[in-house]
C-alpha cells in the first residue's frame, strides 16, 4: 500500500459522501449544501456562536464563512443578534426554520450512513472512528506546530 493510494482513497471517500448527501438531500426537497449543513450543525450544538468560531470549528477562511453566512440568512435559516461582549461580532443561532430543516436532514443523513457503512461491522466502525479521529488529530496538531 502506498501513500498515494491512501490519500486517494481519503479524497474518493469524502468526495463520495458530500456527493451523496447533496443527492439524497436534493431528492427530499432540501436545498442545502452539505457545507451549508455543517455549518448548522455547529451552530445548532454551539453556544454563543459566532463566525469566529465557524472559523475555528470548521477550519475555513472568514471569507468562505462569511458567504456561507449570509446564504443562510438570506434562506431565514439563521439568526443574528449582537454580541455583548464584542461589538464586531454577532451571536448565530438556528432560526425555527433552520430548526425544520435540521429535523427533515435527519432522514437523509441516515440514508447516506447506512449505504456507506454497508455490511460492515460495529467493531469496524469503532476501530475506523478511532482511526479517523487519529488521523484528524494529527493533522491538526501540525497546523498548531507549523511555523506557517
Amino acid at each position: 500500500m502506498s501513500d498515494s493510494e491512501v490519500i486517494g482513497a481519503a479524497s474518493d471517500l469524502l468526495h463520495a459522501f458530500k456527493s451523496r448527501l447533496q443527492e439524497a438531500f436534493t431528492e427530499a426537497g432540501i436545498v442545502l449544501s452539505p457545507v451549508e449543513f455543517k455549518v448548522l450543525r455547529v451552530i445548532q450544538h454551539a453556544t454563543q456562536c459566532t463566525s469566529q468560531d465557524l472559523v475555528r470549528e470548521l477550519e475555513r477562511d472568514k471569507a468562505q464563512i462569511a458567504r456561507i453566512v449570509a446564504a443562510l440568512n438570506v434562506k431565514e435559516l439563521i439568526n443574528r443578534q449582537p454580541n455583548p461582549n464584542d461589538k464586531r461580532s454577532q451571536i448565530l443561532s438556528i432560526s425555527s426554520k433552520g430548526n425544520d430543516i435540521l429535523v427533515a436532514c435527519e432522514q437523509p443523513e441516515r440514508h447516506v450512513f447506512a449505504s456507506m457503512v454497508g455490511n460492515t461491522s460495529c467493531e469496524d466502525r469503532e476501530q475506523c472512528l478511532r482511526v479517523l479521529r487519529m488521523l484528524h488529530g494529527n493533522l491538526c496538531e501540525d497546523r498548531c506546530n507549523s511555523p506557517l
